[in-house]
């Protein structure tokens, strides 16, 4: 149960809904697997309309799944609250961010020892609210196999360290490609 009392709760039930989508001209219904993120709407629409997506886009268009395209997507996704800006110090570790691949989650936020200040969040209604965390001490990550696990009930990143440490690498490279400053980017590099 607590970890539906944390800041951000990125587990399958909010993070994988599904997304359904008209295409003009393209007939008949038919189901997609593939790993898609809300930011991938913006080139999508872009490039479904003959618009040249911007190069300062870093999402993937989904226009040739949705024109019936076999090859494969993006091997990984991951689903994450704003962990770097301007005005943030140090990234809050209840900010958690979720890298999905395959049958695996790695649950991860930043590697800090103390949680220094109360989080804060404005929710959905703009109101200033302090997060309620239940947890002591530093905030470590998890690895769940979602094939055996689906609820994420069982931690298993001390059994498949190398999947961790996998997955850690998509995630790093993501944020380094994102431009987070070194300053917030040192609390995320180690596993």
């Amino acid at each position: 149960i607590s970890r539906y009392q944390q800041a951000i709760p990125l587990y399958p039930e909010v993070a994988h809904i599904p997304m359904l989508a008209y295409v003009p001209g393209r007939k008949g219904g038919r189901r997609i697997s593939q790993y898609t993120q809300t930011v991938d709407l913006m080139p999508t629409v872009c490039d479904l309309m003959g618009v040249d997506i911007p190069p300062s886009v870093q999402a993937r268009s989904m226009a040739p799944f949705l024109k019936g395209s076999r090859k494969a997507g993006p091997s990984h996704v991951i689903c994450s609250p704003t962990i770097s800006h301007e005005g943030l110090q140090v990234p809050h570790p209840t900010s958690r961010s979720s890298i999905y691949s395959g049958d695996w989650l790695l649950v991860y936020g930043s590697q800090v020892d103390k949680i220094t200040d109360r989080e804060t969040t404005n929710m959905v209604d703009s109101v200033l609210r302090q997060v309620r965390t239940l947890e002591k001490g530093p905030i470590r990550p998890a690895l769940y196999n979602l094939k055996r696990d689906p609820d994420c009930r069982r931690n298993v990143i001390g059994a498949h360290k190398n999947v961790a440490g996998r997955l850690h690498k998509h995630y790093l490279r993501f944020l380094e490609n994102a431009n987070v400053p070194e300053r917030h980017l040192q609390f995320f590099r180690s596993l």
